[in-house]
């Protein structure tokens, strides 16, 4: 006796189910995240389950979340690609550092951030997040700390002919003399304040790693005084905010 014929899968269908498990990778989603996201948009924790109108309103859903969609004939993204996609991210990563110091954030988390990210483009985590899709978050974040404090931002000139850092530094100054803090403005005031804690007289001569820690210690000195006027300094859970010499 034969064995019965197995019934033909509906191409449409395997290009469906397909196209799930492409975008579950793509997105990078665990297992228990994906059968919630199967169940919550098709009513089952099986794409196997779901029919043609279901496994479509789950591929809804995963465009939702940033995936890309219809793209099965470019190639799998190289290692370029993904470099580049890491880079982007970490520069959106060390403009929220920068906002987080220049004492603009109330909440400077992780979470935080990726709420920021959805609002600006869709995609629910800045992880998920690919290169062509970074700009208008790098230029958001950039807009942000260029604006005065009194609107909010974080004052810096990122026209002016020095590195990135030495602009965030300087606006942390600026900000710190505005509160009265210090009374030297200006890039000779920091050069010195940086000399008399044992660095070098000026602040570019700093290794990276260094310069980081001034301007960490400096957004400690800067959101513990706007904390003690009601500014965006007083965020909850933050151990920079502790007493700190400037």
């Amino acid at each position: 006796m034969s064995r019965a014929a197995r019934t033909p899968v509906d191409p449409a269908r395997r290009a469906l189910l397909a196209k799930v498990h492409i975008a579950r990778k793509e997105l990078g989603l665990d297992e228990e995240a994906y059968r919630g996201l199967l169940e919550a948009a098709g009513g089952r924790r099986s794409a196997a389950e779901l029919d043609n109108a279901q496994l479509a309103a789950v591929l809804d859903t995963f465009r939702a979340k940033g995936w890309s969609g219809e793209r099965r004939a470019a190639p799998r993204p190289g290692p370029r690609a993904r470099d580049e996609a890491e880079a982007h991210r970490r520069k959106v990563r060390a403009l929220w550092w920068c906002l987080w110091h220049l004492g603009c954030l109330s909440e400077g988390s992780e979470k935080a951030l990726d709420a920021f990210v959805k609002r600006q483009t869709g995609v629910e985590k800045l992880a998920w997040l690919p290169a062509d899709r970074a700009a208008p978050v790098i230029d958001a974040l950039k807009d942000w700390a260029a604006r005065p404090a009194d609107r909010r931002g974080g004052g810096v000139n990122w026209g002016a002919h020095y590195s990135p850092r030495v602009c965030v530094a300087l606006a942390q100054w600026r900000r710190l003399q505005a509160l009265g803090q210090v009374r030297l403005g200006g890039l000779a005031g920091l050069d010195a304040w940086i000399a008399s804690k044992g660095g070098p007289e000026h602040f570019e001569a700093l290794e990276a790693r260094a310069a980081d820690e001034t301007i960490r210690r400096l957004g400690a000195w800067l959101r513990r005084e706007l904390a003690a006027r009601g500014g965006a300094g007083g965020s909850r859970g933050d151990a920079e905010t502790r007493r700190e010499e400037p």
